[in-house]
């Protein structure tokens, strides 16, 4: 017994000195932790830069479309608007006009305003695309917004804008979600906009950024691209289940004015 509990104590002697040598010394492992951690942040984010692009192209474009279809659309709901079936036929109209059939002029007048290579510039034409669905589904929410609310927000002394922005837009909160979200699906996978209007290849988004899979030779490299895709996919997958959840849903505006 003495001789199997002198082994046990120079086994337990033995793995704690090594446990003492294989453990860092105080304040090492914290430091070294973060360098490591940040080496993979920093390898990450340049793999991911593509995607860092198209996400400013979404987000921007998705900013300005919704706010100036929101006005669009507010303007032709509550308004008197001079031959507004024509308008709303014109912007029915314009949601199925080719992009491609504008692209020549837009390039033209970018390249003489010293546009070009530009993101926020390029965003703008995204948004513009996007703009004239988002009038006309903006427009029928907002019509369902009974005008009571609008009125009993003028009595208590509410200018205009402010009742756009606290009455009507809470209300219709579920086509503003729906219409930006479209706007973000748009532009998240535009191609031919960025690749003829921005030539920096640091700006490069993730649509265009599908060139890098193919080599000199026209080989396609099908395992990287299809993982690049499963990961463009998913924030759109994300972003059509949420819309067409609220497309689901609609206004549930009883109760709400007494008579």
């Amino acid at each position: 017994m003495s001789a199997l509990t002198s082994v046990r104590r120079h086994w337990s002697a033995d793995e704690r000195r090594a446990r003492a040598e294989a453990s860092p010394r105080p304040g090492q492992p914290r430091r070294s932790r973060w360098v490591i951690n940040l080496i993979l942040v920093l390898i990450g984010l340049w793999f991911l830069l593509p995607f860092v692009n198209s996400l400013y192209l979404a987000i921007v474009s998705t900013l300005v479309a919704t706010a100036v279809s929101l006005l669009a659309g507010y303007s032709l709901s509550r308004r008197h608007v001079p031959f507004k079936g024509a308008v709303l036929v014109g912007v029915l109209f314009l949601t199925g006009l080719p992009v491609t059939m504008l692209l020549v002029p837009i390039y033209e007048m970018y390249v003489k305003f010293n546009w070009l290579n530009s993101p926020f510039w390029t965003s703008l034409v995204l948004a513009s695309t996007s703009v004239p669905f988002a009038i006309w589904l903006l427009k029928n929410f907002i019509d369902q917004v009974p005008r009571e609310f609008e009125e009993a927000a003028a009595i208590e002394g509410s200018s205009e804008l402010r009742t756009l922005c606290t009455v009507v837009v809470p209300l219709a909160l579920p086509g503003v979600l729906v219409a930006a979200i479209l706007t973000f699906i748009n532009s998240w996978g535009a191609f031919l906009i960025p690749l003829v209007l921005d030539g920096n290849p640091s700006d490069t988004p993730a649509a265009v950024g599908i060139y890098q899979f193919l080599d000199a030779n026209a080989q396609v490299q099908y395992g990287p691209l299809a993982a690049y895709s499963i990961l463009f996919s998913i924030p759109v997958l994300i972003l059509y289940l949420i819309s067409s959840r609220w497309l689901q849903g609609g206004f549930a505006f009883a109760g709400g004015i007494k008579g």
